[in-house]
């Protein structure tokens, strides 16, 4: 007999292989079988959560991003410095461990899919304009702060466009050093924008 707890795990489950496998290949080369036996369940299983692939992903998008907005004053205090500063070096200590991320699921599915799925297109495109409106906040509080003499909104916009760009590097070259390696000159860049 089924308990409770079961379905939530299942329904985990299948999003955790399908991040996996989507990571690793992509979304048109993932398939519903291979995610299925990856999550150790059947496809029964998948339909009964999912109704289609496509479902599986915006469900995923979706997880990915509430679970990438759950930072700020938890880790780096009400500061805006070392808000923003903390949030560039917590990336790039992500990126340095062994097995470090070399991609970024809703750039990944946003670049791959947006032509043929706009409902996938569209949550990459909230994710990343509320991405950029956070961080742009961030960098309004810092500049009201410390001074500083840049728009806030194209200045987040570029910082996505230097990661995202650094993670399809790092992908084709099979090596995260170009993405700390980039994350760096913008922190260094910043850092003439912001003096504290």
């Amino acid at each position: 007999m089924k308990t409770a707890q079961e379905k939530p795990i299942k329904k985990e489950n299948l999003l955790d292989a399908a991040f996996e496998l989507m990571m690793a290949k992509g979304y048109v080369a993932t398939s519903v079988d291979e995610i299925c036996e990856k999550a150790g369940t059947t496809k029964g299983s998948f339909f009964h959560y999912f109704e289609s692939k496509e479902e599986l992903a915006k469900a995923l998008l979706t997880r990915q991003c509430v679970a990438s907005q759950k930072i700020k004053e938890e880790l780096f205090g009400k500061d805006p410095y070392k808000i923003v500063f903390g949030h560039i070096d917590m990336l790039i200590e992500m990126i340095k461990k062994p097995g470090g991320t070399k991609a970024c699921i809703k750039g990944m599915l946003g670049q791959e899919l947006s032509d043929t799925y706009p409902e996938i297109r569209k949550i990459c495109a909230n994710y990343f304009d509320k991405m950029a409106n956070d961080f742009a906040q961030d960098l309004a509080d810092a500049r009201k702060q410390y001074g500083g003499n840049f728009d806030p909104h194209t200045l987040a916009k570029h910082f996505i466009a230097v990661l995202q760009g650094s993670y399809i590097l790092a992908k084709v070259q099979g090596n995260n050093k170009v993405i700390v390696d980039n994350l760096e000159h913008f922190k260094k860049y910043l850092q003439t924008l912001i003096k504290k």
